[in-house]
C-alpha cells in the first residue's frame, strides 16, 4: 500500500492524478505505459500498487484505493493512474439497457459494464453487471436503493471497495452476443439508434457511428494504418477481448 503526501486528484471512479513535489524517474512498458515511478530517494509507484485515498464526506473522512493497473506519463512531474479503463461493454451493451446516462452516475461512481462475471454463472447476452466504486454518503445510497428496486435488478452485491448490480435484460439480447462476437455493423438499427444517441454521436462522421455502419472514413484510416485493404465483410472494430469484458475483482 502506498501512502504518498504528493498532490492526489480522483478525476473520476476509474482513475486520479498524483503530482509530486520532487523531480521523479520513470521505467516505461512501451511508449504510452509507465511501469514504475520513482519520487524520491527511497518511494516508489509500480504497477499493481495500492495507492490510499480519502473522502471528505459530511462529518467524517472515507478512507479507501485505487491498484495503480495502468500507469501514463501526464507532465514532468504528474502522473496519471487508471485502475480501470473503459471495455466494450460499457461503449455498446449499456446503452441497451435503457437508461439515460445522468441516471448511472456515469462521472461519480459507475466503474464498467461487464457481460460476465467471475462467480456467476448466467448466460451471456441474456444477463450484464453493472459495476460501482462504494462511497457511504447519502447520495449514492439514494441510487443504490433506487437501483435495486428496479424490476430488472436481480440482485445487488457488495464485493469490497465495489456494488455489483446484475440486470436481466429484457431486450437486445441477439445484439448483445453480436457486439461480443465483434459484429458491430450486424446489430439491429434499433440497436444502432439506441448506442448512437447514448453517446450523442448520431452524425455520420462520428467515430461510433462510422464503426457501426462500416464507414468510409473509419475503413480508409484503417487501410491506410494497416497497409492493406480491407474486406467489405469485417467488421472496423477489434472483437472484444473476454477478460476485460468479465469482472473479476
Amino acid at each position: 500500500m502506498v501512502d504518498t503526501d504528493n498532490k492526489i486528484k480522483i478525476l473520476n471512479p476509474k482513475s486520479l492524478t498524483i503530482e509530486f513535489k520532487m523531480p521523479i524517474k520513470k521505467e516505461y512498458l512501451d511508449k504510452f505505459h509507465l511501469s514504475k515511478i520513482q519520487y524520491d530517494e527511497k518511494n516508489e509507484i509500480k504497477i499493481g500498487d495500492k495507492i490510499n485515498v480519502s473522502f471528505n464526506l459530511p462529518t467524517s473522512q472515507y478512507s479507501t484505493y485505487f491498484i495503480a493497473n495502468y500507469m501514463y506519463k501526464e507532465d514532468i512531474n504528474k502522473i496519471r493512474i487508471n485502475e480501470f479503463e473503459s471495455n466494450v461493454s460499457s461503449t455498446y451493451i449499456l446503452p441497451l439497457l435503457g437508461f439515460s446516462k445522468n441516471q448511472l452516475l456515469i462521472d461519480y461512481n459507475l466503474i464498467n459494464v461487464y457481460a460476465k462475471h467471475h462467480s456467476f454463472d448466467y448466460e451471456i447476452g441474456k444477463y450484464v453487471y453493472l459495476v460501482y466504486r462504494y462511497m457511504p454518503i447519502s447520495y449514492y445510497e439514494k441510487f443504490v436503493n433506487a437501483l435495486s428496486n428496479r424490476e430488472d435488478c436481480l440482485i445487488r452485491r457488495k464485493e469490497g471497495r465495489f456494488d455489483i448490480f446484475v440486470f436481466k435484460v429484457n431486450k437486445h439480447t441477439e445484439d448483445i452476443k453480436k457486439i461480443l462476437d465483434g459484429k458491430y455493423s450486424s446489430i439491429t438499427k434499433e440497436a444502432k439508434d439506441k448506442i448512437l444517441k447514448f453517446h450523442n454521436q448520431a452524425k455520420p462522421e462520428t467515430p461510433l457511428y462510422q464503426i457501426l455502419y462500416k464507414g468510409n472514413l473509419r475503413k480508409n484510416e484503417l487501410e491506410q494504418y494497416l497497409g492493406t485493404i480491407i474486406p467489405e465483410d469485417i467488421d472496423l472494430a477489434e472483437k472484444p477481448n473476454m477478460e476485460e469484458e468479465t469482472w473479476k475483482e
